[in-house]
Protein backbone atom coordinates (compact mmCIF):
# COMPACT_ATOMS: atom_id res chain seq x y z
CA UNK A 1 0.00 0.00 0.00
CA UNK A 2 2.56 2.60 0.71
CA UNK A 3 4.25 1.58 -2.63
CA UNK A 4 1.45 2.88 -4.13
CA UNK A 5 1.24 6.11 -2.22
CA UNK A 6 4.80 6.78 -2.68
CA UNK A 7 4.05 6.05 -7.04
CA UNK A 8 1.50 8.65 -6.50
CA UNK A 9 2.93 11.47 -4.88
CA UNK A 10 6.32 11.21 -6.34
CA UNK A 11 4.86 10.39 -10.10
CA UNK A 12 7.83 7.46 -10.24
CA UNK A 13 5.96 4.05 -10.86
CA UNK A 14 9.34 2.46 -9.97
CA UNK A 15 7.95 2.92 -6.48
CA UNK A 16 4.86 0.50 -7.83
CA UNK A 17 7.20 -2.06 -9.07
CA UNK A 18 9.84 -2.37 -5.79
CA UNK A 19 6.38 -2.90 -3.88
CA UNK A 20 4.88 -5.73 -6.46
CA UNK A 21 8.64 -7.32 -5.91
CA UNK A 22 8.29 -6.99 -2.45
CA UNK A 23 5.15 -8.66 -1.86
CA UNK A 24 6.43 -11.28 -4.84
CA UNK A 25 8.92 -11.56 -2.63
CA UNK A 26 7.30 -12.53 0.92
CA UNK A 27 4.64 -14.90 -1.27
CA UNK A 28 7.47 -16.73 -2.49
CA UNK A 29 9.15 -16.92 0.95
CA UNK A 30 5.84 -18.22 2.29
CA UNK A 31 5.52 -20.69 -0.33
CA UNK A 32 9.31 -22.02 0.52
CA UNK A 33 8.33 -22.69 3.76
CA UNK A 34 5.15 -24.45 3.25
CA UNK A 35 6.57 -27.01 0.82
CA UNK A 36 9.30 -26.94 3.48
CA UNK A 37 7.04 -28.46 6.23
CA UNK A 38 5.32 -30.53 4.18
CA UNK A 39 7.60 -32.11 2.14
CA UNK A 40 7.76 -35.24 3.79
CA UNK A 41 3.90 -35.46 2.99
CA UNK A 42 4.87 -34.26 -0.81
CA UNK A 43 7.26 -37.09 -1.86
CA UNK A 44 6.28 -39.77 1.03
CA UNK A 45 8.36 -40.62 4.34
CA UNK A 46 11.15 -43.22 3.80
CA UNK A 47 10.37 -46.64 5.35
CA UNK A 48 13.26 -47.99 7.93
CA UNK A 49 15.04 -49.91 5.69
CA UNK A 50 14.88 -52.99 7.96
CA UNK A 51 11.13 -53.31 7.78
CA UNK A 52 11.59 -53.81 3.42
CA UNK A 53 14.28 -56.57 4.04
CA UNK A 54 11.78 -58.31 6.22
CA UNK A 55 9.42 -58.24 3.64
CA UNK A 56 12.62 -59.20 1.12
CA UNK A 57 13.64 -62.06 3.02
CA UNK A 58 10.07 -63.50 3.14
CA UNK A 59 9.38 -63.11 -0.53
CA UNK A 60 13.01 -64.36 -1.45
CA UNK A 61 12.52 -67.20 1.50
CA UNK A 62 9.01 -68.55 -0.41
CA UNK A 63 9.43 -70.98 -3.05
CA UNK A 64 7.02 -69.17 -5.34
CA UNK A 65 9.46 -66.60 -5.98
CA UNK A 66 12.37 -66.83 -8.36
CA UNK A 67 13.45 -62.90 -8.23
CA UNK A 68 12.23 -59.33 -7.19
CA UNK A 69 12.73 -56.43 -9.56
CA UNK A 70 11.57 -52.83 -8.63
CA UNK A 71 11.20 -52.93 -5.20
CA UNK A 72 10.08 -49.81 -3.56
CA UNK A 73 8.26 -49.47 0.21
CA UNK A 74 7.37 -45.84 1.51
CA UNK A 75 5.59 -44.53 4.67
CA UNK A 76 2.06 -42.98 3.65
CA UNK A 77 0.84 -41.94 7.24
CA UNK A 78 1.97 -42.90 10.72
CA UNK A 79 1.54 -46.35 10.83
CA UNK A 80 0.62 -47.12 7.24
CA UNK A 81 3.08 -48.46 4.54
CA UNK A 82 3.26 -49.19 0.91
CA UNK A 83 4.85 -51.41 -0.45
CA UNK A 84 5.64 -52.96 -4.21
CA UNK A 85 7.41 -54.95 -6.05
CA UNK A 86 7.60 -56.52 -9.38
CA UNK A 87 7.79 -60.43 -9.12
CA UNK A 88 9.42 -63.36 -11.28
CA UNK A 89 7.30 -66.30 -10.42
CA UNK A 90 8.75 -70.26 -10.39
CA UNK A 91 5.78 -71.28 -12.73
CA UNK A 92 7.45 -75.06 -12.11
CA UNK A 93 6.47 -75.02 -8.14
CA UNK A 94 3.09 -73.34 -8.84
CA UNK A 95 2.29 -75.88 -11.04
CA UNK A 96 3.16 -78.69 -8.48
CA UNK A 97 1.27 -76.92 -6.19
CA UNK A 98 -1.38 -76.89 -8.35
CA UNK A 99 -1.21 -80.32 -9.69
CA UNK A 100 -0.83 -81.53 -5.99
CA UNK A 101 -4.40 -80.01 -4.90
CA UNK A 102 -7.27 -82.61 -4.32
CA UNK A 103 -4.90 -84.92 -6.96
CA UNK A 104 -5.67 -82.29 -10.21
CA UNK A 105 -2.28 -84.45 -11.61
CA UNK A 106 -4.80 -87.58 -12.03
CA UNK A 107 -7.44 -85.46 -13.26
CA UNK A 108 -5.65 -83.62 -15.64
CA UNK A 109 -3.82 -87.20 -16.92
CA UNK A 110 -7.50 -88.52 -17.11
CA UNK A 111 -8.69 -85.74 -18.92
CA UNK A 112 -5.99 -85.41 -21.59
CA UNK A 113 -6.33 -89.49 -22.16
CA UNK A 114 -9.74 -88.93 -22.73
CA UNK A 115 -9.61 -86.84 -25.47
CA UNK A 116 -9.73 -87.96 -29.02
CA UNK A 117 -9.52 -85.21 -31.38
CA UNK A 118 -7.86 -82.06 -31.61
CA UNK A 119 -10.60 -79.70 -30.70
CA UNK A 120 -10.95 -81.71 -27.41
CA UNK A 121 -7.21 -81.58 -26.56
CA UNK A 122 -7.05 -77.79 -26.57
CA UNK A 123 -10.27 -77.89 -24.96
CA UNK A 124 -8.77 -79.34 -21.79
CA UNK A 125 -5.45 -77.16 -22.21
CA UNK A 126 -7.43 -74.03 -22.38
CA UNK A 127 -8.98 -75.48 -18.99
CA UNK A 128 -5.58 -76.35 -17.77
CA UNK A 129 -4.10 -72.89 -18.33
CA UNK A 130 -6.88 -70.98 -16.90
CA UNK A 131 -6.62 -73.14 -13.59
CA UNK A 132 -2.58 -72.06 -13.23
CA UNK A 133 -3.70 -68.12 -14.15
CA UNK A 134 -5.67 -68.13 -10.87
CA UNK A 135 -3.27 -70.17 -9.54
CA UNK A 136 -0.36 -67.23 -9.94
CA UNK A 137 -3.64 -64.75 -8.36
CA UNK A 138 -3.97 -67.16 -5.28
CA UNK A 139 -0.25 -66.95 -5.11
CA UNK A 140 0.00 -63.33 -4.74
CA UNK A 141 -3.03 -63.02 -3.16
CA UNK A 142 -0.99 -65.27 -0.14
CA UNK A 143 2.31 -63.52 -0.40
CA UNK A 144 0.33 -60.58 0.27
CA UNK A 145 -0.86 -62.25 3.01
CA UNK A 146 1.92 -63.11 4.28
CA UNK A 147 3.73 -59.51 4.08
CA UNK A 148 0.79 -58.38 6.63
CA UNK A 149 1.11 -60.40 8.71
CA UNK A 150 5.12 -59.83 9.13
CA UNK A 151 4.83 -56.39 8.94
CA UNK A 152 1.44 -55.14 9.72
CA UNK A 153 2.10 -51.77 9.06
CA UNK A 154 2.08 -52.69 5.03
CA UNK A 155 -1.40 -52.26 4.26
CA UNK A 156 -1.40 -50.94 0.48
CA UNK A 157 0.89 -54.10 -1.51
CA UNK A 158 1.05 -54.25 -4.87
CA UNK A 159 2.56 -57.53 -6.15
CA UNK A 160 3.28 -57.68 -9.91
CA UNK A 161 4.15 -60.69 -11.57
CA UNK A 162 6.33 -60.37 -14.24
Amino acid sequence: MSALTLAHITGNPAWDAAGSLVIGGMLGGVAYMIISKNREFLIGQSLAPARTHLVLEVLRADLAVLSLHDVKSVMVSPGVARFKAEIHFNSVAICDKYLDLHDNATALGESFRSTGTDAETRRVARRYAQHMYMMFGLEVDRLEALIRQKCPEFKYIDLEPL
